[in-house]
């Protein structure tokens, strides 16, 4: 979320902010990716099969890592997620090398998001005044990172949740 609307003017400059930290990304990668002693500690150890991550309810990167080809964001896309395109980042082997990889990729495509975002960002305001709220309940949910965050709320029709 955020607290204060983004000037159009200051886009631009946080793009290139972005694209500038790239290069640097870049070199990280391929030192973490390319580097025999990060093989050598970390692939082959630690390893989360899919079968497991699926029995466990593994979320994020982690099950990601074991081949398990879910997210939040694309299985119940909630915010601008169903109008943005990326790539969900899946690996296969379920070891430490795979988590760590599917972690790199992941800050690339949050880069894009985050750019995607910012070159299909709708004019107006920022804050909704909702004077009626009528009453029912919803959910929502989230990939945090430590897992799954789950949200109820339910609402008796007074601008306060009745539960939360």
């Amino acid at each position: 979320g955020i607290r204060r609307d983004i000037k159009p003017e200051d886009i631009p400059v946080v793009i290139k902010k972005m694209d500038s930290i790239v290069p640097t990304l870049e070199m990280l990668k391929k030192a973490i990716i390319d580097d025999p002693v990060i093989h050598a500690r970390t692939k082959g150890i630690g390893i989360f099969s899919k079968e497991d991550a699926i029995n466990y309810c593994a979320l994020g990167p982690t099950a990601r890592a074991s081949g398990v080809a879910r997210d939040v964001r694309k299985d119940s896309p909630y915010g601008a997620y169903d109008k943005v395109e990326w790539d969900m980042i899946v690996t296969y082997n379920g070891d430490v090398f795979d988590k760590l990889v599917v972690r790199v990729l992941e800050v690339f495509e949050s880069i894009r998001i985050i750019k995607n975002c910012f070159l299909n960002l709708p004019g107006g305001e920022i804050d909704a005044n909702i004077k009626d709220i009528p009453p029912g309940e919803g959910i929502g949910i989230i990939e945090a990172p430590r897992g799954e965050c789950f949200h109820y709320v339910r609402s008796d029709g007074t601008n306060r949740p009745a539960r939360h």
